[in-house]
């Protein structure tokens, strides 16, 4: 299966208390990478979370407020503007960056209609149910041998947005 830590972002926005977050930023990499709650709630005294994929687009970005907004109330949205550049994402088919997002946020109405405003139709069974997707995994050797020499990621314990993380290569 892909992996982004997109996903363990949801899951960890999903376990914050309601009512909890002050600041809510959205976007791609570029907020990912730029915008740090650690440093902004140390300097502002505020709870801050990003939740911001690679190559997000505006359509995933609305989606994603729209999730958020469900379980949160933020005081303040940032949303970072380059998601307006570059093609939606309706023309792609099979796109980890695309499904890795998507697998994060909860299944509901707002799921559904996400998928439908940014993936063609022949990909809607894909990016609503990964296990489908991912189902023959186990008999590509390329993808096995992948996963078997992946290098051992030192887990992420904060994830509200970017922070560092170290990583080692296994002995294979």
């Amino acid at each position: 299966e892909e992996y982004d830590d997109i996903q363990k972002r949801w899951d960890y926005f999903y376990e914050l208390p309601p009512g909890s977050l002050d600041i809510l930023i959205l976007g791609n990499s570029h907020a990912y990478s730029t915008y740090s709650p650690n440093i902004i709630d140390a300097i502002c005294g505020t709870n801050s979370f990003v939740i911001a994929s690679n190559s997000q687009k505006l359509e995933q970005t609305y989606y994603n407020l729209k999730e958020a907004l469900k379980y949160q109330q933020p005081k303040i949205v940032v949303i970072q503007l380059s998601v307006l550049s570059g093609d939606s994402w309706k023309k792609e088919v099979g796109d980890y960056r695309v499904y890795s997002n998507l697998d994060g946020i909860k299944f509901s109405l707002n799921k559904i209609n996400a998928v439908i405003a940014q993936r063609p139709r022949e990909d809607y069974i894909n990016s609503l149910f990964p296990f489908l997707r991912n189902h023959d995994n186990w008999k590509d050797s390329k993808l096995l041998a992948t996963n078997l020499i992946r290098s051992e990621v030192v887990e992420q314990v904060d994830f509200r947005g970017f922070s560092p993380s170290a990583s080692k290569m296994g002995k294979k």
